[in-house]
């Protein structure tokens, strides 16, 4: 879940960017997408294959309007 959190009055609807990466670092395109987030919140999966690189991966959440964004690690067991 990922959202925003106004100095004053409701969110508006924003539009986040989700990117990927693998343990390398490196991009992960088919997973990068677009979600519209209505009142300034997304929920949402990021459904990988069953096959991914085991270890810590990395999702990117990025507010298109103003740039902000916060990152957190998952990881895929072996």
């Amino acid at each position: 879940e990922a959202r925003i959190i106004p100095s004053a009055g409701p969110a508006g609807d924003h539009v986040f960017r989700l990117e990927v990466r693998n343990p390398r670092g490196e991009p992960a395109p088919g997973y990068t997408r677009h979600v519209l987030a209505i009142g300034g919140s997304f929920k949402g999966k990021v459904p990988l294959a069953l096959d991914e690189t085991p270890g810590a991966w990395t999702l990117k959440v990025i507010d298109v309007a103003s740039k902000l964004s916060a990152s957190r690690k998952f990881n895929i067991a072996q």
